[in-house]
């Protein structure tokens, strides 16, 4: 069994019969003491019909905490600032504390600050919005360093599915660019859904992220001047694109020599249920074609989707850096549309950080493609 400890100051850390409080980390009582704030705050709003929030002021507060317990501190902080309406300034000597609450500044404006005081130009003056590097710059009285690894925000990327993600993710494999994006392959809506939450100026969608449609919708966004929204090669939905692609490649084609050994008859099992439903015959196919000639009554979205969810087709994308990666070997067979697309891609990312955080152009020239030969 625990208990507080008492002293001279009242702490909020336990300690048992093998742990005294002699025992106790200055990390953990100055914690101890941030929770016993909060929990102040927290009896205040149940008890005060009339509580307004308040403000909650901390010197050195990453004294005696590891880096990821500062970092978590000042999560905690975020979560309890929402519930009880308070303001959180703090005082802090560490990389780590400071660097953190100016990314997060970077991509929620009106919740973070980080502020420097500095006598570089004589008196001492209040400097908003300094990085880590540039704050160290000036402590050791050194310029700021250049380097192409320039701190940016990670942009969310939204898809209307799975297979969208799985062809984006092959798109940017070992791209530059890569590093600053955030892919959310487990959110999906549909297109019409993201329109209408861009149309709705909701920022996150609007300004703050990029979103990748199936290239079947382009008749929905052509001429709507959407500066963060971007298609997917190619003319067709990705499953149905990547079923033409390679019901299309000949049964001796390198690709079918992979190591997986699923070659075109595999690839023909798996799309069995597309063959039968759209009658399709022969060595070739145009998808468009069969679709309008297709009197079946199941969605025909349905049926491509089961062939992509196949598991022994799926094993073929869990090698996305050899060849027989089918979007990767799609890819390198269509390398004009591709670099269409990067660039398309590219340009929107630049929107996204330009107007959805304020980054500075001149940062923004580390966002760079390599297009394909």
């Amino acid at each position: 069994m625990a208990t507080g400890t008492e002293g001279t100051i009242s702490s909020a850390v336990a300690h048992g019969e093998n742990y005294d409080q002699d025992s106790v980390s200055a990390g953990e009582d100055n914690a101890g003491q941030i929770v016993l704030a909060l929990m102040s705050f927290h009896k205040l709003k149940e008890e005060y019909a009339d509580y307004k929030g308040g403000l909650l002021l901390i010197d050195e507060a990453d004294a005696g905490l590891f880096p990821t317990a500062q970092v978590n501190l000042i999560k905690i902080l975020d979560r309890e600032c929402k519930k009880l309406d308070l303001q959180v300034i703090m005082t802090s000597h560490s990389p780590t504390l400071i660097e953190y609450a100016y990314e997060q500044s970077q991509q929620y404006r009106r919740r973070y600050k980080t502020v420097y005081l500095s006598n570089t130009y004589g008196n001492v003056q209040v400097v908003q919005d300094w990085s880590w590097p540039q704050i160290s710059a000036d402590i050791h009285t050194k310029t700021v360093s250049t380097s192409a690894e320039t701190r940016l925000p990670r942009v969310n990327i939204y898809f209307e599915d799975k297979e969208a993600a799985d062809f984006f993710a092959a798109l940017l494999n070992r791209q530059p660019i890569k590093k600053f994006t955030r892919p959310l392959p487990e959110i999906s809506l549909g297109c019409s859904n993201y329109l209408q939450l861009i149309q709705k100026g909701v920022s996150e969608f609007s300004k703050k992220s990029v979103i990748c449609l199936d290239a079947d919708t382009s008749g929905k966004v052509e001429d709507k001047n959407y500066k963060t929204v971007v298609l997917l090669p190619g003319s067709l939905p990705p499953d149905q694109l990547i079923f033409e692609y390679l019901y299309n490649l000949p049964a001796n084609n390198d690709f079918w020599q992979n190591d997986l050994g699923y070659a075109r008859p595999n690839f023909t099992n798996s799309a069995s249920e597309i063959i039968r439903q759209f009658a399709i015959n022969g060595t070739s196919v145009d998808v468009k074609e069969r679709l309008k000639a297709y009197q079946g009554t199941e969605k025909p979205r349905d049926i491509f989707k089961r062939f992509y969810k196949d598991a022994d087709f799926q094993r073929l994308f869990t090698t996305v850096s050899k060849p027989y990666n089918p979007w990767l070997h799609w890819i390198n067979a269509h390398p004009a549309e591709s670099n269409v697309f990067l660039e398309q891609f590219k340009a929107a990312l630049h929107q996204a950080m330009k107007f959805g955080y304020s980054v500075d152009a001149a940062k923004l020239t580390v966002l760079e493609i390599k297009l394909k030969k």
